[in-house]
């Protein structure tokens, strides 16, 4: 925007250009010119307003984050990029988030809009080759994270990152090269010394990797994701004892920890204690209460062990919280029928059916109503398709 000057500075830069043609010979050195300063025109009311609102919706966003939100996180950073697409860290803390939730398709292009605008971004970068990496896009990742080897040689975050994508492409070696450059630069990282051992244990090195494990532990002692490596270094042994007692400390570091149970349940079942299983079965429902196979491990684990109560009640719950699900009431049917109850695991299947909408679940529902059917005995199998008539009569008209 032009620079408004006042009527007195005009008659300055006048007068400056009639002395400067009447002498053009003359040139006495003179103060150095500062450079012009452009001033931006004041911002509107709404300018102003706009600038404010996505400035705070950037720290609601950030305060859900930190709370754990993380899906409620990620709507409130879109309102943030769509209100203003460049505002900084917006994309890429919301790539961060879709990684968390596995949903690396979506990442990537976040970590993409935020290169876009910020292309200095290196975090943003590291980010992209490490979801590419994931995705199976090696070459791609392996281009970006080597550039900010490049850039960077010291920095060990950028090293760390490429000796994981080396590995997914399939060069141990190498990436065990980028692991051992990662710990070299400071600061000692836990991460590091966990990636390399798990790398290590990949390679069949378990003594090399039991020492990158002790190594990271003794820098974060907390973290569950060394602790599960641990576990699974010691289940690859037929240690299971020691496996469990590693996924169990994983898990008393983080409650929720998906490889710190399903660990527990491969040893669990290794040691032959079921009721155990059953329990872990449960708590690992818990932290997912929407996976249907994780209900369904869970009641089956139950079922076995003559509590059929508990089964029944699992099953029952996943119902609860989703009565238009027709994965819950399979799971349901399951149940019942396992517990003795065929007329009622049936009207569980002919609700299923109608909440399915895809031909596939509908044709496997149908197939699962005709072998229940078929292992009735008549007189049962009467009632069953009375119970069908009336269970249609009650069920309202499709639009």
């Amino acid at each position: 925007m032009k620079t408004v000057l006042r009527p007195h500075v005009w008659i300055l830069l006048a007068a400056a250009f009639v002395t400067t043609a009447a002498a053009p010979a003359v040139r006495r050195p003179g103060p150095p010119r500062r450079p012009a300063v452009r001033t931006a025109a004041p911002l509107d009311t709404a300018g102003r307003r706009r600038i404010g609102t996505v400035r705070s919706a950037f720290t609601d966003a950030l305060a859900l984050e930190q709370r754990g939100d993380l899906k409620d996180a990620i709507m409130a950073y879109r309102a943030v990029v769509a209100a203003d697409s460049t505002y900084p860290e917006a994309h890429y803390r919301m790539g961060r988030l879709l990684v968390s939730l596995d949903r690396l398709p979506d990442a990537i292009k976040a970590f993409r809009a935020e290169l876009k605008f910020h292309r200095d971004h290196v975090a943003a970068q590291r980010e992209l080759g490490l979801a590419l990496a994931r995705t199976g896009e090696t070459t791609q990742a392996l281009a970006a994270l080597e550039q900010l080897t490049r850039i960077n040689p010291t920095d060990d975050q950028s090293w760390q990152a490429l000796g994981f994508a080396r590995s997914v492409a399939g060069h141990p070696a190498e990436a065990e090269a980028a692991l051992r450059r990662a710990i070299e630069y400071p600061p000692d990282r836990a991460s590091e010394h966990r990636d390399l051992g798990v790398l290590l244990a990949s390679m069949g090195r378990e003594n090399d990797a039991r020492e990158e494990y002790r190594a990271a532990l003794a820098l974060d002692e907390a973290d569950p994701a060394t602790w599960a490596n641990l576990g699974n270094l010691e289940s690859r042994s037929g240690h299971w004892q020691a496996a469990l007692d590693a996924y169990r400390t994983a898990e008393a570091r983080d409650s929720s920890y998906a490889l710190a149970l399903q660990g527990q349940l491969v040893a669990l079942d290794a040691l032959g204690r079921g009721a155990d299983a059953a329990a872990t079965a449960e708590r690992w429902l818990a932290t997912r209460p929407d996976d249907h196979r994780a209900r369904l491990d869970a009641a089956s684990r139950y079922h076995q062990l003559g509590r059929d109560d508990v089964a029944l009640r699992l099953a029952r719950d996943g119902v609860k919280r989703q009565p238009m699900s027709g994965d819950a009431r399979v799971v349901l049917s399951s149940v019942l029928d396992a517990t003795g109850r065929p007329r009622e695991a049936l009207r569980e299947l002919r609700i299923a059916g109608r909440a399915f909408h895809d031909p596939i679940n509908r044709g496997h529902v149908v197939s699962m109503i005709n072998a229940t059917m078929a292992a009735l005995p008549e007189s049962v199998r009467v009632l069953a398709r009375a119970d069908s008539v009336a269970l249609t009569r009650r069920a309202p008209a499709r639009r």
